[in-house]
């Protein structure tokens, strides 16, 4: 309004000292006179003590001129006020014997809305906004201080209720932090929305975990299963006015904060009865439980009449929401710690019990003990002896195994002394093999070829050490054969031995499946051919050129010798060969070892690499240089499997 039609607007005297409209979302004007009877200049200070007002403007009308202040409110940031006031001040100045007219203009937007005004000079409202932030520094430390318990409480005992009641202390911290206009000046001071929507958000956030923590703490779906349905539909509700703090529709907004009042009001009406009713079932936490709430009862009850405009604005309505506040958080601390000193009474007497028990038993087993003893240690003299016999067994496998391997006389013979093998059983016996012989052409040109072969059978141990002495049988019969005339004739040979001698079924219908991989290749030095044939084991020639070696892969079959029961399957591969080649037959146990930093399968990408370096060193460092970087990889994990490599040198 224009200032004069604001001075001559119809008013009424005011009935209350604290003007009280309860939940309104209207706008209210004052009128008042300041008369300065001294001769000296003065300064007064006009102060409105409710930090949650939206809008306030002041008129001021002197015999000479009229002028409308600075617009206050909390629609505007906390830095607009142009002091450091959490309430509103407006400064006067008056000319001796002057007389100053004011009209204050306040608007709401739905909240509480009392207007308590007060006029007096500035050192008057600094002395009591020291006093009261001394008042609330101790209750917020002391909330502060009780939700750092808690937390410790919580890291003790994992308690679902004291979680709640954590979520229900923050909560109620910055409810009244918002409250009393601290969160606007120190926490929020450029969020205009939080500002406005700030109490009734924090309201029923607090309800919501004080629910959850009434029903978790009471227990209320074994003890009151009834009254905890009811108490699930409060929640539900609780999440539908909390959500409607957060829009910003006036409509939506002023439910909400009726309604998170009404719903403080109902709640804790509804916990004092079932706390009581649990207390009679002799849970005795309740009763701190109680008592916490009645003074719950009276702050929130006197505090929702004066928001209601039904109690006038004074000390105890005004302060009495942090006061009752205070003591039901002590008091539900005091439950909380009631309920964990009962916990440790019950486990202490259950502990008790349970020596009792174990005392008795101990006593009866005692004799048991002594008498199974005796058998144990009979048995583990016969186990250590059975032990021995069987290691001893296996070892003696291992010299026929190794027996059966190619002499190092034969394997000079074939490849001339290049050639190294790295063979590392993972157990005493192998299931991994090498296997190498001379073998001579029937065509009209006969020469003799190298045949090497590396084989990985199913297994590994003694089933593996089997497996091998079959194969290695079946390869050399492969060679009197006059059916088999390649390597790829060879595997389908190998591999139609193999399911023919495993077929065999017992009267439980059960077969055996075992089978192998191999890569088998025949060199032919005349006329620098290479012959190879594969199940699921390739083979690698590296080939030394200007820029570095280069790989070449010969691909397998994928499928092991004994998984197949028709057909001939091998290929036969033909390569041409150069003087300085490499060529690296293996099974897969070297690339699937576990190790390294983070204990990963070394794989077949670092497995090339470590045979391209290998492939440049001599013939005579290979084996040791491939052994150092496979123990170097493994480090202190168990080894995976057997391993075999074999290299040969053109």
């Amino acid at each position: 309004l224009p200032r004069n039609e604001a001075l001559h607007l119809k008013y009424k005297p005011v009935e209350q000292d604290v003007p009280n409209f309860g939940f309104s979302n209207s706008s209210y004007w004052f009128k008042g006179i300041i008369v300065n009877q001294t001769g000296q200049w003065q300064s007064p200070v006009i102060e409105v003590a409710n930090p949650n007002i939206d809008m306030v403007h002041l008129y001021l009308f002197n015999k000479s001129t009229g002028k409308r202040t600075k617009l206050m409110g909390d629609l505007k940031p906390f830095a607009a006020r142009g002091n450091r006031n959490k309430y509103f001040h407006f400064n006067m100045q008056l000319l001796p014997k002057d007389t100053i007219h004011f009209v204050l203009n306040v608007q709401n937007s739905g909240e509480q809305f009392h207007v308590p005004m007060s006029i007096g000079s500035e050192n008057y409202f600094q002395e009591n906004e020291n006093t009261e932030q001394l008042i609330f520094g101790a209750y917020f430390g002391f909330i502060a201080f009780v939700l750092l318990l808690n937390i410790f409480f919580f890291y003790v005992l994992k308690g679902r209720s004291t979680l709640f009641y954590i979520g229900y202390l923050c909560c109620l911290l910055f409810l009244q932090l918002s409250l009393t206009g601290f969160g606007f000046k120190y926490i929020w001071p450029q969020s205009v929305f939080l500002a406005n929507h700030a109490n009734p958000i924090f309201a029923s956030i607090s309800m919501f975990f004080l629910l959850l923590f009434a029903q978790d703490f009471l227990n209320t779906k074994t003890y009151l299963p009834k009254l905890n349905k009811w108490v699930n539909v409060l929640k539900y509700y609780m999440l539908l006015v909390m959500a409607g703090a957060w829009i910003e529709v006036n409509a939506i907004y002023v439910f909400s904060v009726v309604s998170i009042n009404a719903l403080s009001i109902i709640c804790i009406f509804i916990i004092v009865p079932a706390s009581i009713s649990i207390l009679r079932q002799n849970f005795k936490p309740a009763r701190f439980f109680i008592t916490a709430f009645v003074f719950l009862i009276i702050s929130v009850f006197l505090f929702v009449l004066k928001n209601a405009g039904i109690a006038p604005s004074n000390p105890i309505t005004n302060y009495g929401l942090q006061i009752g506040s205070a003591l039901e958080v002590l008091l539900l601390t005091l439950a909380v710690i009631d309920k964990f000193s009962q916990f440790k009474t019950d486990a202490l007497s259950r502990m008790e019990e349970l020596n009792e028990l174990k005392t008795r038993a101990n006593e009866s087993l005692e004799q048991n003990v002594k008498e199974r003893t005796a058998q144990i240690n009979q048995q583990n003299i016969q186990l250590e002896s059975q032990k021995e016999e069987i290691i001893s067994s296996i070892r003696y496998a291992k010299r026929i195994q190794d027996a059966l391997l190619p002499s190092e006389e034969l394997l000079n013979s074939l490849f001339d002394e290049n050639y190294f093998v790295f063979y590392k059983p993972k157990d005493i016996v192998s299931g991994d093999f090498y296997w190498a012989s001379p073998v001579t052409t029937s065509s009209d040109n006969p020469h003799r070829l190298s045949l090497a072969a590396v084989v990985d059978c199913t297994g590994h141990g003694v089933p593996g050490a089997f497996l091998s002495i079959v194969a290695g049988n079946f390869l050399k019969q492969s060679l009197t054969e006059r059916t088999v005339n390649n390597t790829a004739e060879a595997l389908n040979f190998l591999n139609d031995k193999i399911v023919t001698t495993l077929s065999n079924q017992s009267k439980n219908n059960w077969q055996v499946r075992d089978g192998m991989d191999l890569a088998l290749i025949a060199i032919d030095y005349t006329k620098h051919k290479l012959y190879y044939s594969g199940a699921n084991n390739a083979a690698y020639i590296f080939r030394p050129t200007e820029t570095g070696p280069e790989l070449i892969i010969l691909e397998p079959n994928k499928l092991s010798v004994g998984s197949v029961t028709e057909g001939n399957v091998y290929e036969l591969k033909t390569v041409d060969i150069q003087a300085g080649d490499t060529i690296y037959l293996f099974s897969d146990g070297y690339a699937d070892q576990f190790g390294g930093e983070k204990d990963k399968k070394l794989n077949y990408k670092r497995f090339k690499t470590i045979l391209s370096a290998a492939s440049q060193l001599p013939m005579s460092a290979q084996r040791r240089f491939i052994e150092n970087e496979f123990e170097a990889w493994r480090g202190t994990t168990e080894q995976t499997d057997d391993v075999c490599v074999m290299g040969l040198k053109i």
